[in-house]
């Protein structure tokens, strides 16, 4: 009887600790909106602020996920065009840049 008190005492007891760990990981998380308020990112923070997949221009409101790639930021309008630009990145960039300088050489800076 004692072996059978002291082994529910142990189970009691593992179960309180558990219990106890699980709270404290729950109180030193972020909410899901804290993180989400964190790690929003803007337009502005961009390489450029258009879809180099699709050529879209993008808003705030229309940027739907961003991928960093030799250190900069490209922000997509949909996931279908991410995993496009994800299938060759340097193929889309060199396309962005190179759109980005014909609109510089047709007088882009008000010439």
């Amino acid at each position: 009887m004692k072996r059978f008190a002291l082994s529910v005492s142990v189970i009691v007891m593992g179960v309180f600790l558990l219990s106890c760990s699980k709270e404290q990981k729950t109180e030193t998380t972020p909410t899901e909106e804290q993180a989400t308020v964190e790690s929003a990112v803007t337009v502005a923070q961009l390489a450029a602020n258009v879809d180099p997949a699709c050529g879209m221009e993008l808003t705030d409101e229309t940027l739907h996920d961003t991928m960093e790639h030799n250190e900069h930021l490209y922000g997509f309008c949909s996931d279908d065009f991410k995993d496009k630009f994800m299938q060759d990145p340097d193929m889309y960039v060199a396309k962005l840049e190179e759109d980005q300088m014909e609109g510089h050489d047709e007088g882009g800076h008000g010439n």
